[in-house]
């Protein structure tokens, strides 16, 4: 900067100082006549041009002036210097003026004097003192500029301060409020979107860290690019419009990882004195919670739709007082036999005309006015399906439909088709009774049948056993008189006569004990099994010592039966143990009481809901083949030779028939070598 003059040497060498300022006077009132510079009116003319210039300004300026930098100062920069504590006199060097902060100041002045270049400062605060105590600092622009003398050199260099303190406080005052705002605010400037302001609660959304200030938008959040935000951005910025958003999607990364947010949110222009855009702001409401549940809400009305249309049985939704079809399944509206346009958004009986006044309308509105369920079953329905008029039997259930409050919005109808089941029911019920009749009939046939083959079976045994008792009596007389004179043959047949008579006499009596089991009354009780089996050993007292029996018996329990049956069941299996011992071997029997677990029940097919009990009676006799476990059980059955074992056959049917009128289960098992198992399954309760 040169301030060169040649006119302003005309008229007052003094021009210069000629000001009615405080400065101005004190410069005056100045001997220069032994100062470094020499007096005034010697002062090169860009000197004074200089300090003309400084002492008139009405902005706060400083001038340092040759190698020593002489200041000099106007009015207008007095406050600032008496506020940091620096009472400086004009006409001095710098370095007494600012003794114990010229190493601050003195480096920067010296580079322009030495560069010739310009130095700027901005926003610098400056603590100023009242006395003993500091006051709030205040903020100011410095700028360090060169001054050239009239040689061309630099010789000087003029600082000028701006005071920006009033607009750095209303900066600092948006910024709090910014900052302080509970939802999220940013400002960006220039083209390029450079952050120059975000609050914590837009730094928290973005997921990032402070240090994003001063970064443009772009670089802070790559992951936008491709969202449609720049583009508004941009927009805002070039045609100076605002732009809104509402319930935006935005997807920020945010640890790593993509996450979606929802944001009402707005790009403001801002714009500079001279009315151009410089930045754009951005404020935001993050909606992400309320969306979220809104989706949610959404999705689980859609759910509850889908539900619906994909329900196995026919649904819809009845919105309303006046019922208006919501949503209604294929299988609902194949059921109404209408069209699904007919039906849907139109209150029900509307759409329906033909279901009123079946008393429908009153269980709807009851529903919907109390919240309380309905259910039917088989209620017949009159309708005009596909434009014929039918009856259709339903299963149904009116269920009201609540929000999340419980408040009721309309209800729900579950409807099941069962007009088949309803008419095929009434076929089988008149089949049945028809049946019921034929039975009742067979039944008093058989049992008139049943009676008269009692009756002829205890008739034919009676009248069997008497002459069956005369030839077994005349056959003993005859061998009593003439046995020792008849030859070895005649012997022989007579006593082959006497044999026969008495295994007749035994196929009668077990005949006889076989037709009366038929008849399965009698009087139930509770049968104690020990006391039985301790009956039936006393009774075969003489027979175990003869063999020398070692029977074995476990604790029974009791059991609902008849005394007679069960004691002649246990007997015919342990006396057919006793008789199908191995010859020259001890009889070894066992009698023992086992409970029947529920997988043991399933294999065999007894009611799972009976408790029963396993009676086991097992010996090492014999036995018998696998294969013919099932055999034993049947009428006359033999599987060995009456020369062998003596016995008609019967005992184990009869075992079979008693159990089997205890509503009970009885199964073999054999082999050669470990003789034979009969397992007795019976009921600890009585059972019908």
């Amino acid at each position: 900067m040169n301030f060169h003059n040649n006119n302003s040497e005309s008229g007052n060498n003094h021009y210069f100082l000629n000001g009615s300022d405080q400065m101005s006077t004190t410069l005056r009132q100045t001997d220069w006549s032994q100062h470094v510079l020499g007096v005034p009116e010697n002062w090169s003319i860009s000197l004074r041009n200089a300090v003309a210039m400084v002492l008139s300004s009405k902005f706060p300026m400083i001038l340092w002036w040759g190698s020593e930098l002489i200041q000099f100062h106007n009015d207008a920069s007095v406050p600032l210097l008496s506020g940091i504590g620096k009472m400086q006199e004009a006409g001095k060097p710098a370095d007494d003026n600012w003794s114990g902060t010229w190493h601050l100041t003195g480096p920067v002045i010296q580079k322009v004097m030495q560069s010739g270049e310009a130095v700027n400062f901005q926003d610098q605060p400056v603590s100023f003192t009242e006395g003993e105590n500091e006051k709030e600092a205040q903020f100011f622009c410095f700028s360090y500029s060169p001054l050239f003398g009239d040689t061309g050199k630099v010789e000087g260099v003029l600082g000028i301060c701006a005071d920006i303190s009033a607009a750095k406080q209303s900066e600092q005052q948006i910024r709090s409020l910014v900052d302080s705002a509970p939802f999220p605010i940013g400002v960006y400037e220039g083209r390029n979107m450079r952050i120059a302001m975000a609050n914590q609660a837009i730094i928290d959304v973005w997921g990032k860290g402070s240090d994003i200030i001063g970064k443009t938008y772009f670089d802070a959040l790559p992951e936008l690019e491709n969202q449609d935000i720049y583009p508004r951005l941009l927009e805002v910025y070039s045609e100076g419009r605002p732009f809104n958003a509402r319930n935006q999607r935005v997807d920020l990364m945010v640890q790593g990882n993509l996450q979606p947010f929802y944001f009402n949110y707005s790009f403001t222009p801002l714009f500079n004195q001279e009315g151009q855009v410089y930045g754009v702001l951005n404020t935001a409401a993050d909606v992400t919670d309320l969306n979220l549940a809104k989706i949610k809400v959404e999705q689980t009305q859609q759910d509850f739709k889908n539900l619906i249309l994909q329900a196995p049985v026919c649904m819809c939704l009845l919105l309303g007082p006046s019922h208006t079809v919501e949503v209604a399944n294929d299988c609902m509206i194949n059921l109404w036999g209408k069209e699904e346009r007919d039906v849907m958004n139109r209150p029900i009986f509307e759409a329906l005309p033909d279901a009123k006044e079946q008393g429908l309308e009153a269980l709807l509105d009851h529903v919907y006015k109390t919240g309380e369920t309905f259910t039917a079953n088989e209620m017949p329905v009159h309708l005009i399906r596909f434009g014929n008029p039918d009856i259709v039997y339903q299963n149904f259930i009116y269920e009201p439909y609540r929000d999340a409050s419980g408040e009721i919005l309309g209800v729900i109808a579950i409807s099941n088709d069962v007009t088949k089941q309803v008419l095929a029911m009434r076929r089988i019920e008149e089949i049945v009774q028809q049946r019921t009749q034929q039975l009742e009939s067979a039944n008093e046939s058989l049992s008139r049948s049943n009676s008269q083959l009692a009756e002829f079976a205890y008739i034919a045994s009676h009248d069997l056993q008497e002459p069956l008792r005369k030839i077994s009596i005349f056959s003993q007389m005859l061998e009593s008189k003439v046995g020792g004179s008849l030859d070895a043959k005649s012997q022989g047949q007579l006593k082959k006569i006497k044999e026969s008579s008495e295994r007749m006499q035994a196929l009668v009596k077990d005949v006889l004990a076989y037709s009366q089991l038929n008849n399965a009354g009698g009087e139930i009780a509770s049968v104690d099994l020990n006391k039985i089996v301790e009956g039936i050993l006393s009774d075969m007292e003489l027979l175990i010592e003869q063999k020398e029996a070692v029977i074995a018996v476990g604790r029974l329990p009791i059991v609902p039966g008849q005394t007679l049956q069960l004691t002649q069941l246990l007997s015919n299996l342990i006396g057919n143990s006793l008789k199908f011992h191995r010859p020259g071997s001890v009889p070894q029997i066992s009698v023992e009481a086992f409970e029947v677990p529920d997988q043991e029940k399933t294999v065999l097919s007894l009611d799972a809901a009976v408790d029963f009990v396993k009676i086991v009676v097992s010996d090492k006799g014999i036995g018998f083949k696998e294969e013919q476990a099932d055999k034993i059980f049947e009428l006359f059955q033999r599987l060995h030779s009456k020369t062998e074992f003596e016995g008609t056959g019967i005992g184990l049917s009869i075992c079979m028939k008693i159990v089997e009128n205890h509503h009970g289960l009885i199964t073999a098992q054999g082999s050669s070598e470990n003789g034979a198992r009969f397992n007795i399954y019976l009921p600890l309760k009585r059972t019908q």
